[in-house]
């Protein structure tokens, strides 16, 4: 078995037959991201880069309302616990050495800051409401079942921290997720977005348009070209993974 990660980020000979024109929708994708934030410039180590926006991230999720997009009241002490919660949860999912070691204070102030720029975005920016934390898409062939960041309404959100621009394995990464949800049919999902808390940018499209756009073929063509790939043992050995 292998992560949709993984799939993203390797395999570059099916990638390159299934989606031929990712350059130059990589390239537009940038260029109209939307700005909601100024950037914020990152005094993290780049191998703790990690820790700290996934210890964000879960900061982020364990403070919204479970019943609505909007930010928990809770004291100071509440938030002081969930922000361990988060750190402690962050380090065994990642589960490297360099995790093992806590947050130093200014991991810890860019955490935050991370996390009050995700909640800017999502309570502040969008008009929906409803909410699904983590979406798990059910596994097909050689990728198990893989869990996404959020949804909102019919829209697929991708939080990607980094100082770079958005990749082509970032886009890949949610093509899996949309493979897998019109092969189990589980959410009804018309829009994706990629979302950067650190550079306070944001890309959305259409998920018609996006497949369209990547890979220059209709979504349930490609689909069932991820599929047959994904559970044809050939296809799989035969191709390249680097």
């Amino acid at each position: 078995m292998i992560s949709e990660r993984k799939f993203a980020r390797n395999y570059t000979s099916f990638w390159r037959k299934a989606c031929p024109i990712t350059r130059r929708f990589v390239t537009n994708a940038n260029l109209m991201a939307e700005r909601y934030l100024i950037p914020l410039e990152s005094l993290v180590e780049k191998d703790r880069r990690s820790l700290v926006s996934e210890t964000a991230y879960r900061f982020f999720l364990s403070l919204l309302d479970p019943a609505s997009l909007e930010k928990r009241k809770i004291t100071r002490k509440e938030e002081k616990k969930i922000f361990s919660a988060a750190m402690e949860g962050a380090s065994r999912f990642l589960n490297r050495l360099y995790s093992q070691k806590k947050l130093n204070s200014s991991e810890i102030k860019e955490a935050r800051s991370l996390c009050d720029r995700l909640l800017a975005f999502f309570v502040n920016f969008n008009i929906e409401s409803s909410y699904i934390a983590n979406p798990q898409f059910p596994g097909c062939g050689i990728i198990g079942t893989c869990v996404g960041d959020i949804i909102v309404g019919k829209c697929l959100f991708e939080v990607k921290t980094t100082s770079d621009n958005f990749h082509a394995p970032d886009f890949r990464q949610v093509i899996v997720y949309l493979a897998l949800n019109y092969l189990s049919g589980l959410y009804d999902l018309e829009k994706v977005s990629f979302v950067n808390p650190l550079r306070g940018v944001y890309f959305e499209i259409d998920v018609e348009d996006f497949i369209i756009s990547i890979s220059g073929y209709q979504p349930i063509l490609l689909y069932s070209e991820i599929e047959q790939f994904l559970t044809d043992e050939r296809d799989f050995m035969h191709l390249e993974t680097f």
